[in-house]
C-alpha cells in the first residue's frame, strides 16, 4: 500500500510537470521546441562549458557517484522530492573501463525504452545539451571498496534490473535512480545503514540528496553550465 502511495505522489508530480510543459508547447509549439534545442546547443557551444567537461571527466574515478539536473520540467519536479537540498535530480555510479569513465544508472521514460539499468559514456551523461547542473562525489572509502561499488553496479546492469515505477524500497529486482545507488553501495560496503532514508507522510524512500549529503561523501566537482 505504501509503495503504491509513493508511486501516486510521483505520478502526480509527473502529471503536473507534463501539464506545465504541455501548456508551453500548446501555446507556442515551434517556439518551445526551438527554445529547448537552441538553449542546449548554446550551452554546448560555450568554450568554458567544454573546458569544464574535460576537467570533470579527468577527475572521475571508479566508485564515484555522479549527479545531474536536466533542462526539463520533469527533472525539476524530481529534484523537489529532495527534503533538504534540491540541486540534483538524478544520480549514477562511475566505472572507469579501458581508460574511459562510464556511468551506470537507472532511468525510465523515453530516454530508456527498455526500462533497465543503463550504461553510457560519462561524456554523454553530463552533456550540456540536456543538462543544466552536474556534480560528482567521492566517498571516504578505500580503493577496494570503491572498486566493489562498480562491481555491484555492473552486476545490476548485467541482470537487467528494471526501473522501479512503484518506488518501492522493499523490492530489489526493480530500482529507481537513487535506490540503485543506495543499494549498490550498501551491498558493496556490507552496511545497510550507510545512507539515511527520507520519510514523508508515512512514505520511506531514498532521495538523491540522501546520497550526496551523506557525511562520508565529498564533492570533487560541481558544474553549473552557462
Amino acid at each position: 500500500m505504501a509503495a503504491s502511495r509513493i508511486a501516486g505522489v510521483i505520478v502526480l508530480l509527473m502529471v503536473i510537470a507534463g501539464l506545465l510543459g504541455y501548456r508551453v508547447y500548446r501555446d507556442k509549439p515551434e517556439a518551445a521546441n526551438s527554445l529547448a534545442i537552441s538553449s542546449g546547443q548554446a550551452r554546448a557551444a560555450q568554450p568554458d562549458n567544454q573546458q569544464k567537461i574535460g576537467q570533470a571527466l579527468a577527475l572521475l574515478q571508479t566508485g564515484d557517484v555522479v549527479l545531474r539536473t536536466g533542462a526539463d520540467m520533469t527533472s525539476y519536479m524530481f529534484a523537489q522530492l529532495n527534503p533538504t537540498d534540491k540541486t540534483f535530480a538524478h544520480c549514477g555510479i562511475v566505472s572507469v573501463e579501458g581508460g574511459m569513465p562510464w556511468v551506470y544508472h537507472s532511468i525510465g521514460g523515453a530516454d530508456n525504452p527498455h526500462q533497465t539499468v543503463v550504461r553510457e559514456p560519462a561524456r554523454r551523461w553530463l552533456a550540456p545539451e540536456r543538462v543544466l547542473i552536474f556534480g560528482a562525489i567521492r566517498f571516504q572509502l578505500d580503493s577496494a571498496a570503491r572498486q566493489s561499488i562498480a562491481v555491484v553496479a555492473r552486476k545490476y546492469y548485467r541482470q537487467h534490473r528494471s526501473f522501479d515505477l512503484d518506488f518501492d524500497l522493499r523490492t530489489d529486482d526493480k530500482l529507481y535512480c537513487a535506490e540503485f545507488v543506495y543499494k549498490a553501495i550498501s551491498e558493496a560496503v556490507h552496511q545497510k545503514d550507510f545512507f539515511n532514508i527520507t520519510r514523508k507522510m508515512g512514505y520511506a524512500y531514498v532521495s538523491v540528496d540522501n546520497i550526496f549529503l551523506n557525511p562520508r561523501a565529498q564533492f570533487i566537482c560541481r558544474i553549473h553550465y552557462k
